[in-house]
């Protein structure tokens, strides 16, 4: 579970930082602070913390939109920064994948009832 959690930080820094860049303060706590969700095991929150991950993807690619757009606009070279804001929000993407809920499956109780 531990190997599983590491990407996970190191994508939540990666969104932070980027929030950073824009002053957005809160949004970098909120991006910081949501791996430490996981230490409460719900199924819930574990759920909350994969929608606000699938979130963080969507705003980089949101960004790489609006940046190839303003570089095209201008004429300067774009494809160097849309390779690399493309794997930020691909490693967003899948770093949140091994995160499924058969990884509390032990931990979380069963309703036999479903």
């Amino acid at each position: 579970m531990v190997l599983r959690i590491i990407p996970l930080i190191l994508a939540s820094l990666l969104l932070g930082a980027h929030f950073l860049r824009g002053s957005s303060i809160i949004l970098v706590g909120v991006s910081v602070l949501a791996p430490l969700l996981l230490l409460i095991k719900k199924r819930w929150i574990l759920l909350l913390v994969q929608g606000l991950a699938y979130v963080g993807a969507l705003v980089w690619v949101h960004t790489t939109f609006v940046l190839v757009q303003q570089r095209m606009m201008v004429g300067t070279p774009w494809l160097r920064m849309f390779l690399i804001s493309r794997r930020c929000h691909s490693f967003h993407f899948v770093r949140w994948i091994p995160l499924g809920l058969r990884c509390h499956k032990a931990t979380l109780p069963v309703n036999q009832h479903q």
